[in-house]
């Protein structure tokens, strides 16, 4: 996808809502290389306003406990298991949402399903800009350092995304 595409998906998911004019400079960061789609998510987690519409207020355990799934639900795509929910909640009372949102973007879950690239709840990928050699640093799927865009001779109008009309036309006709 395009960046602006993955920015537009990370707002929805984190969000619950399109982007604004603040999601430009987010889009063109990643387009030039300088974030990863994990790093605008942790950004927009992160943010005020994620605060102020999912995490507040956060005065009971109950409280506390459905901004714990919103969380997961943000970052994971699913709702909390119920020791997650349990330890989690008992975190953010002990140490605030910053160390639950960190605790979850560090965790092994997060790097598998969703790693540097893949905007969480999603299938969304981001795959570079058709020209950029600059993909996740430190990924469990590449290793420190940087690495070229996997596939890209199979992105055939070189937009940063593998559509199915593309990966079919490179499939040999079996008739």
């Amino acid at each position: 996808s395009d960046a602006k595409q993955i920015v537009q998906q990370v707002y929805r998911q984190v969000l619950e809502r399109p982007a604004d004019a603040n999601a430009a400079g987010r889009a063109q960061a990643l387009a030039q290389g300088r974030s990863t789609v994990r790093d605008i998510v942790a950004d927009v987690v992160r943010s005020q306003e994620h605060t102020n519409r999912f995490l507040q207020p956060a005065n009971t355990p109950a409280q506390r406990a459905e901004a714990v799934n919103r969380i997961y639900k943000h970052l994971l795509g699913r709702t909390a298991d119920a020791s997650g929910l349990q330890n989690y909640t008992q975190r953010a009372q002990q140490a605030g949402f910053a160390a639950v949102i960190d605790d979850i973007m560090n965790s092994p879950e997060y790097a598998e399903w969703w790693g540097q690239d893949t905007v969480p709840g999603t299938s969304v990928r981001w795959c570079g800009n058709g020209t950029s050699t600059q993909v996740a640093q430190n990924t469990p799927q590449t290793g420190a350092g940087q690495a070229p865009m996997r596939f890209r001779g199979m992105d055939a109008n070189r937009d940063g995304q593998i559509s199915s009309e593309e990966h079919t036309s490179e499939l040999p006709s079996l008739a």
